[in-house]
């Protein structure tokens, strides 16, 4: 280990000195209270060091230990905000919204509900959408490596881009909702500024990066 080598280093740094500063009993008395006090030192060091790595592994075991929702109000209601949406790499802010009726579209962030687990930490692939023209104008602006980030009402997550796609509308195969393995993918109106009815689809795909689950 490190630390060993730097205490052999020390001691023998010090038994130099002691030959020359001291003789006799007076010297071999001080180096062992030398050693003594550096092996003491060694000895809190190593207590505060693994003292530490037991409170990150508690936070590590906590971070991804299931939630039970029903200790937060339950499944959430169609139609309504659940938390709050932010992707910094895009200037996006916005509510995020369990239902993607005409109305909720209007509102923010909107997941498509056909299931009540089709949410952050439910353990399936999301559907994410919003106008191009509103809260998701500038969603282009994010690329591999951006973070996705949703404050809930029963938790914070976390999830990373891996790649952008501009498909089809009608190009069902850039999602598979039978796919039972957590996977957020976020999509608007292709292009961006265009107003009226758009032939193209923007999806962005993401994984999880911090996601605790959801008790079922």
């Amino acid at each position: 280990m490190k630390w060993k080598s730097t205490v052999v280093a020390m001691l023998i740094v010090l038994a130099g000195w002691t030959a020359l500063l001291y003789n006799g009993q007076n010297a071999l008395k001080w180096q062992q209270q030398t050693v003594q006090t550096i092996a003491q030192d060694i000895k809190q060091e190593t207590i505060h060091q693994l003292s530490t790595l037991q409170t990150e592994i508690q936070k590590e075991i906590f971070a991804y230990a299931p939630i039970n929702i029903e200790e937060f109000g339950g499944w959430p209601e169609l139609h309504t905000a659940i938390g709050t949406l932010k992707i910094p790499d895009a200037q996006i802010e916005c509510k995020v919204i369990y239902g993607d009726n005409a109305s909720d579209l209007n509102k923010g962030g909107c997941f498509y509900p056909d299931l009540k687990d089709r949410i952050p930490g439910g353990g399936r692939q999301m559907l994410m959408a919003s106008h191009n023209n509103t809260f998701f104008h500038t969603l282009g602006q994010v690329q591999e490596g951006s973070r996705i980030l949703m404050d809930l009402y029963y938790g914070q997550y976390e999830y990373e881009v891996v790649r952008t796609e501009v498909v089809k509308a009608s190009d069902t195969t850039t999602y598979d909702l039978q796919k039972e393995e957590e996977e957020l993918i976020i999509y608007t109106c292709y292009p961006f500024d265009q107003l009226s009815a758009t032939p193209y689809r923007f999806f962005v795909y993401c994984k999880p990066v911090y996601a605790r689950p959801l008790q079922k």
